[in-house]
């Protein structure tokens, strides 16, 4: 599957006049379109068994769509606060939807939240879910690292020098932004 993000409507002379939000699949070897999701946003998450989950915009909502069948198989509503970051976490069933400050932690079955943490103002930049799909690390803009626990909901911060960016697959090496362009790579205590 081939996936792009948006549609821009040009008339005779090129000029873009309409933008429209919206989730294209294609068949990656004919580029055939296979479905589209409209008030899609940028925010997807492709799942075991060609399952995609998708926030969308209009109206504000986590659907998840079977891409073999080409149909919707649920729907949940959200609030626009949950717009910022999603991921998947299929060992547990879990939607994770990360907001301003805010993460919340779904049963991807149910289509409910299972709880909720509150991060102060962080911005969130980034979401990895540890291999055994026991942990989720977010970082910020600001330099924290959020760790939580997905089986108690309980989660630990920890500063960071510069911009959390990436961990390596054992959770052992953490890779920062830092402001002047370079890189750091730090042994992550875990």
């Amino acid at each position: 599957f081939a996936f792009s993000l948006s549609r821009r409507e040009r008339d005779a002379r090129g000029t873009v006049h309409k933008v429209t939000w919206e989730v294209q699949v294609r068949d990656c070897r004919t580029l055939e379109p296979l479905l589209s999701i409209p008030g899609g946003s940028h925010f997807f998450c492709l799942a075991p068994g060609f399952k995609l989950w998708v926030i969308r915009f209009q109206p504000e909502s986590l659907e998840q769509w079977d891409l073999v069948r080409r149909e919707k198989i649920s729907s949940f509503p959200v609030t626009a606060q949950w717009n910022r970051l999603f991921t998947m976490v299929p060992l547990r069933q879990m939607a994770v939807l990360v907001g301003l400050g805010h993460i919340a932690i779904w049963d991807s079955r149910l289509g409910k939240p299972l709880y909720s943490i509150t991060c102060g103002q962080e911005e969130f930049t980034f979401l990895r879910v540890s291999p055994d799909g026991r942990f989720l690390a977010a970082g910020s803009s600001r330099g924290a690292l959020t760790i939580v626990n997905l089986l108690t909901g309980k989660a630990q911060k920890a500063l960071v020098p510069g911009f959390p960016a990436a961990l390596n697959d054992n959770w052992r090496l953490l890779a920062a932004g830092q402001k002047e362009g370079s890189i750091q790579i730090s042994e992550f205590g875990w």
